[in-house]
């Protein structure tokens, strides 16, 4: 009786190896390679950015006017008078004080009637950008911008405590030189540690905002 030649390539030993065939014992269901999911890539798209802010997706129209004279003119008449009525009740008891969203209510009126009253005069500069006193009808973009001159002017009040107690409780009065200084300081702090802190907690759309 002929031998039997039994014929195994490379490949087919290296599988039945892998399965367990050589070792005497059948295949299981836990030897085969498991399914490794891809992983998510770890920056968050623009949507998930705005989703995870609370901000709906709305179209941008790149030809409205947001950074006009009439912006400006209203936003810094607003940041002089709301930074200026809060310092001066800050010491006294009631103590009134207009917030950032009073603020966003108050310039929208305002910027409507600047609309119907101020007529369209403007220059024309090197390039074709041309500035008007009225471009068109007050838009949202402009009471967003007020919005967000009035939420930074307002935190003035903080350094003015600072130099009230130094003041009254210490005897140090050390110039509108130091007091200018120590007001920017403040501000330019906080923005830094929101800037270096951005990509920590708000890009990421698995944290949630705190004001949510």
């Amino acid at each position: 009786m002929a031998d039997t030649v039994e014929v195994r390539f490379k490949d087919d030993s290296d599988r039945r190896a892998s399965s367990g065939e050589v070792s005497g014992r059948p295949p299981s269901i836990t030897d085969k390679p498991m399914f490794n999911p891809p992983v998510a890539s770890s920056t968050p798209s623009r949507e998930e950015t705005l989703v995870a802010a609370g901000i709906g997706q709305r179209p941008d129209d790149p030809e409205m006017p947001c950074l006009t004279i009439r912006m400006w003119v209203i936003g810094i008449a607003f940041c002089l008078i709301g930074s200026g009525v809060n310092t001066l009740f800050t010491f006294r008891f009631p103590a009134v004080t207009l917030s950032q969203s009073a603020i966003q209510l108050l310039s929208y009126p305002v910027g409507r009637v600047w609309h119907m009253a101020v007529p369209d005069w403007g220059v024309t500069v090197p390039g074709g950008a041309r500035y008007s006193l009225n471009p068109g009808p007050f838009n949202y973009k402009e009471n967003i911008l007020i919005y967000i001159l009035a939420n930074l002017s307002f935190l003035t009040r903080l350094s003015a405590d600072v130099l009230t107690e130094q003041r009254v409780f210490y005897g140090l009065n050390l110039g509108w030189g130091f007091e200018i200084t120590i007001t920017l300081a403040t501000l330019l702090f906080g923005f830094a540690l929101a800037g270096l802190s951005r990509s920590i907690i708000v890009e990421p759309p698995r944290l949630m905002w705190p004001d949510l």
